[in-house]
């Protein structure tokens, strides 16, 4: 299962129990007045073909080890706006929902952030797909909840939650967890675009972006940093970089802890005794500080 919920240590929560939380959540944010979302963002998620997205997204799981019946894809009728003063889009475990911004600080459906979503994104809808996409890679990905601690792919968090190596850390492996994230994301949204028929103009805008502006794109540190561990171990172990994308990508959906296995003995060999607990502690370029964090870890490692 992708999804796995504790009501204590080694004890299964209740599936019943699961199922009547999301449905309150669902509930909640159904009755609210805005409802499910504003017009203009259930206009442009009716536009997205959930069918097609979803058939790569299988492919993706297939390609790990993961069939339709452990896919945690979520939906049209699982996605809400939210108002209030909130960031572009994120996944909610224990709802297992996914929330995405149309409030004062982020709204590319509005005419005041529309100009930045054509330049960078080709249209809104784009724009909005890509944020869509983002947290639908978090929802696939290994999610397991026991009270406040969490896990969602690499990234481990909760109150007294301990760190790759034993110091008490909040939340690990958090930047590592949004590069492959979005790495992933970023071929999904090319992938979609290319088999939708979408208008040329815009998609070609997207593409460029990727390939040619990515300093432009959400998390550009992070997947920075994943491509350029990627391509050390590429140099190292001989594997093409795509086949290592593919074991990140495997670890995301397995939820890779780097304790006593193979890939921990590899990064250990290729970088140093002390890589891996010094990634663990980076966070994504947005928290006061990391970025900074960032480029001495960079530095160390010679990055």
């Amino acid at each position: 299962m992708v999804r796995e919920f504790y009501s204590e240590p080694s004890v299964p929560e209740d599936p019943e129990v699961t199922r009547q939380r999301e449905q309150e959540e669902i509930h909640r944010l159904l009755v609210r007045p805005e409802g499910k979302c504003s017009r203009e963002m259930q206009e442009s998620l009716d536009r997205i073909n959930f069918v097609l997205l979803k058939k790569i997204f299988l492919e993706v799981a297939v390609r790990c080890g993961i069939n339709e019946d452990g896919l945690n894809f979520l939906e049209n009728n699982r996605i809400f706006g939210i108002s209030e003063d909130f960031g572009s889009g994120e996944y909610q475990t224990k709802g297992n929902i996914i929330l995405l911004g149309e409030g004062p600080r982020v709204n590319f459906l509005k005419d005041r952030d529309k100009n930045r979503a054509k330049e960078v994104y080709g249209s809104s809808d784009i724009c909005l797909l890509a944020t869509l996409i983002h947290e639908e890679v978090h929802a696939i990905s290994k999610n397991i909840c026991m009270g406040d601690i969490t896990q969602s792919g690499y990234n481990r968090g909760g109150s007294g939650q301990e760190s790759f190596q034993g110091e008490e850390i909040r939340v690990i492996f958090y930047a590592l967890n949004e590069g492959v994230v979005e790495k992933l994301s970023r071929e999904i949204v090319l992938e979609y675009l290319r088999r939708a028929g979408l208008p040329e103009k815009e998609t070609t805008i997207y593409r460029e972006t990727v390939l040619k502006r990515p300093k432009e794109l959400n998390y550009y540190r992070e997947v920075t940093l994943v491509n350029t561990i990627i391509k050390k171990l590429s140099e190292e172990t001989g594997q093409s970089e795509e086949a290592v994308f593919e074991s990140f990508i495997r670890g995301l959906l397995e939820g890779e802890k780097f304790e006593n296995t193979e890939a921990a003995e590899l990064f250990k060999k290729v970088f140093g005794p002390e890589f891996l607990k010094d990634l663990s502690a980076i966070d994504p370029a947005y928290v006061t500080g990391a970025k900074e964090k960032l480029e001495e870890f960079k530095k160390k490692y010679n990055l």
